[in-house]
């Protein structure tokens, strides 16, 4: 009858939800237990951390910050090139970028002249813009090292790093842009977001 069916819909539409957000409930354990485990000084334990935690965090979150700085620390250390390969940190590290530079890219372009500089929305806005450009600046100063490593070379050359880069480079044409137009207004804070898409372009291009 339909009594049933909508009784069964309605079921399966409470046992989604229950379940999505049991996987919420799993994931925050998991990233709690992956940031309690950044401190550790085996560089082994370090990278797999690293690489689990750039699959589990949002982009938008703070702690994809502390990833994106504890990856970029252990890729200074050549002895880690092997590991960053082994441990598998070079797809999610190249997902992470692609996904951080489009993500910076769509926010330059966006347009909100009912949103006064300054308001609680704009600043909002203008916070996630600068920390996921912070994720991108670490992530491809991390590729840059990485890619030194021959065998990390060609295996970065499978993934499409080259083409991703590619669009790293492109997507930063409007942050610039609008870095510009913005200086007067922010001159201070526009001046180190500037800085920071200058540094991408130079990471970038280094792969």
């Amino acid at each position: 009858s339909a009594t049933t069916s909508a009784g069964a819909a309605g079921a399966a539409a409470n046992g989604v939800a229950g379940a999505a957000a049991a996987g919420k409930r799993l994931r925050a354990v998991v990233i709690s237990c992956l940031v309690r485990l950044v401190d550790c000084p085996k560089p082994d334990v370090l990278v797999k951390v690293g690489s689990m935690m750039l699959r589990a965090i949002p982009l938008q979150s703070s702690m994809m910050i502390t990833a994106a700085k504890m990856l970029y620390k252990l890729s200074k250390d050549s002895s880690n090139d092997a590991r960053f390969r082994h441990h598998g940190v070079l797809r999610p590290l190249l997902s992470v970028i692609a996904a951080s530079s489009k993500a910076d890219c769509l926010a330059s372009r966006q347009q909100q002249p009912q949103q006064p500089l300054g308001s609680s929305t704009s600043a909002a806005l203008q916070k996630s813009k600068q920390q996921e450009g912070t994720v991108l600046l670490y992530l491809a100063g991390c590729l840059k090292n990485l890619s030194a490593d021959a065998t990390n070379q060609k295996t970065l050359g499978r993934l499409g790093a080259v083409a991703i880069m590619a669009r790293v480079l492109v997507g930063q044409i409007p942050s610039c842009s609008q870095y510009h137009r913005e200086q007067q207004q922010q001159q201070q804070q526009q001046q180190q977001g500037a800085e920071n898409v200058a540094q991408v372009c130079v990471q970038a291009t280094a792969v």
